[in-house]
This record gives structure tokens, sequence and C-alpha cells, in this order.
């Protein structure tokens, strides 16, 4: 899992190879290089993001979220 502020930036330390991911969860959509290296390795994409805040005013006036799987 990785917000959309990890995306474009390096780290000094790897928590995993993408050889050892199954399932990458984000709040945005993957940069296009990442994107079409998880395609090609089979790794599943969820992006999982707040509804807009319209939707808060509705019963139960709880923020709900969005997700969508991407193959």
């Amino acid at each position: 899992m990785a917000d959309s502020t990890k995306l474009r930036r390096s780290a000094p330390v790897r928590i995993a190879h993408l050889s050892q991911i199954q399932t990458f969860v984000t709040d945005a959509p993957l940069p296009a290089g990442l994107a079409s290296i998880c395609s090609h390795r089979g790794i599943e994409v969820v992006e999982a993001m707040e509804k807009p805040a319209a939707d808060i005013d509705e019963p139960g006036g709880e923020p709900a979220s969005t997700v969508v799987r991407l193959k």
C-alpha cells in the first residue's frame, strides 16, 4: 500500500521487490511506467479514494470510499 505522494520518490531502503507484490493499493492512478510494470507482472492494482464531500451530507453522514480494481 502506498499513497500517491510516495509514487514519484525514491527512498534509501527497499521494503519489498515488485516480484514479492501481488496487490498494490493506492489512492490515485499509478504513473504510466509503474502501471505498465505491474500489468506485465500480473500485479493487481487497487485505487481506493474518498468520494466527493457532497456525499457526506447524505443519510449517515459518513464519508464513503470508492474502490477501483484494475487488471
